[in-house]
C-alpha cells in the first residue's frame, strides 16, 4: 500500500468522527462529511471509504470454479483480510501505526480483531466468473480505545478564553493525517502543544464555512506553515500564531477535549 492510499485511509477514519469533544465515538448514523474514495489495495479497486459514515468497506473476490459456496466463503475471507490490512495501516502518530500497537497492546489487538470479526456483508454477487462480497465494518471502537490509552493530559487549571476551539488550515501541505499530532513553532522548532487528537475535514471555500459542533461558535483560526517529523503528520505554525495559541487557548481544555479541526485538501 503506497503513501497516498495510507493517507486517504487515515483521513477517512478521522473524518468519520472517531472522537467527539468528550473523546467518545460517533453515534450510529451521524454524518460529518460526504463523498467516497476508492482504495487500491493491490490488483485493482478493492476498498472504499465513505467519508460520510463511520464505516470502512472492502471487497473480496474469488473465482468460482465448481463450488459456489466455497467461493463465497473465500470471498468473505478475502474481504476480511483487506479490512484488517486497512486498519493496520492507519497512522497513530509520526512514528507508529496501528499494527505496531497491536504487537504491544492486547486491548488494541482485541478491539481490531472484533471490528473485523463483526464486519457485515453489505452486498454479494456473481460477476465475470467471480464471487464478490462487499463487507463493511465500523472503526470508531478501536480508535476510541487508542485515544483512551494515550491519555491526553488535562491542564491543572483551566483558563477561560474567548475562543471555543481551534481550526488549522493545512491545505496544500500534503499533510498525512494521524490519530495524534503535535504542533511546532516554525521559527525555532519548539513544540507548542501535543499530542492532540484532531478531526480532519475536507477543503471548504473559507474557514468560516466549517460546520462542526465540537469547535463551537468562535474557534481560533490559524494557518499551518508546513509539516515536520519522519512521516509528515506533525504541523508547524508561524511564531506569531504559536504565541497566540500559547496565550489564548493552550490551557483552556480545547486540546484535551479534542476541539480541533484540521482542514486539508
Amino acid at each position: 500500500m503506497n503513501l497516498g492510499n495510507i493517507r486517504f485511509l487515515v483521513v477517512s477514519m478521522l473524518l468519520a468522527g472517531i472522537v467527539l469533544a468528550t473523546q467518545g465515538v460517533l453515534r450510529a448514523g451521524e454524518k460529518v462529511s460526504s463523498g467516497k474514495i476508492s482504495v487500491d489495495l493491490g490488483g485493482g479497486e478493492k476498498g472504499t471509504i465513505n467519508w460520510g459514515t463511520e464505516y470502512i468497506t472492502a471487497i473480496g473476490i474469488v473465482p468460482i470454479t465448481k463450488n459456489e459456496p466455497l467461493a463465497r466463503r473465500g470471498a468473505i475471507v478475502d474481504a476480511n483480510r483487506r479490512l484488517l490490512e486497512i486498519i493496520k495501516g492507519v497512522r497513530v502518530d509520526a512514528k507508529t501505526v496501528v499494527s505496531d500497537l497491536m504487537e504491544v497492546s492486547d486491548v488494541v489487538k482485541q478491539e481490531v480483531s472484533g471490528v473485523v470479526t463483526n464486519a457485515e456483508i453489505k452486498e454479494e454477487k456473481q460477476e465475470n466468473g467471480n464471487y464478490v462480497v462487499i463487507m463493511q465494518a465500523p472503526v470508531g471502537n478501536f480508535v476510541s480505545v487508542i485515544v483512551k490509552e494515550k491519555n491526553i493530559p488535562v491542564p491543572d487549571f483551566l483558563e477561560s478564553s474567548e475562543y471555543t476551539g481551534l481550526v488549522i488550515d493545512a491545505r496544500g501541505l500534503s499533510l498525512e493525517p494521524a490519530i495524534f499530532v503535535n504542533i511546532f513553532n516554525d521559527k525555532d522548532g519548539v513544540k507548542v502543544c501535543g499530542p492532540i487528537h484532531p478531526i480532519y475535514r475536507l477543503s471548504v471555500k473559507n474557514l468560516g464555512d466549517i460546520n462542526e459542533d465540537r469547535i463551537g461558535e468562535n474557534p481560533l483560526r490559524i494557518k499551518a506553515k508546513g509539516t515536520t517529523g519522519p512521516s509528515g503528520v506533525d504541523i508547524t505554525i508561524s511564531n506569531g500564531n504559536a504565541k497566540k495559541v500559547r496565550k489564548k487557548i493552550l490551557n483552556t481544555g480545547i486540546f484535551s477535549s479534542s476541539k480541533v479541526v484540521v482542514l486539508i485538501d
